[in-house]
């Protein structure tokens, strides 16, 4: 996997749920968790329930910005990197709507 493929995928904001549960997950820098812990962790901290948290967790996933280790294990890539390559988006979609600046 390159180092940014996982964060192309990357084209609008978190919805709050999402972005609280990336941050509280990634304020340690670039962690391992298995996914039960991380689990537990978003549900706790953000009082939600399992299913609830278990559908945060795997759009977090699916969005790139935690990454699968393992079937047990995800690491976070950054909560820098999220913010770069949504700049990135940010700008190559300014540069297709208005042409090239």
């Amino acid at each position: 996997m390159r180092s940014n493929q996982a964060t192309d995928k990357i084209s609008r904001l978190l919805k709050k749920r999402e972005l609280l549960a990336f941050y509280i997950l990634c304020k340690d820098g670039e962690r391992e968790y298995n996914i039960g812990e991380a689990l537990d962790i978003i549900m706790n901290e953000l009082i939600l329930s399992r299913k609830v948290a278990w559908n945060v967790l795997r759009r977090l996933i699916r969005l790139g910005l935690l990454r699968r280790i393992s079937n047990a294990y995800v690491k976070c890539i950054g909560f820098e990197s999220y913010f770069d390559a949504l700049l990135r988006s940010y700008r190559e979609g300014r540069v297709r709507r208005i042409g090239a600046v």
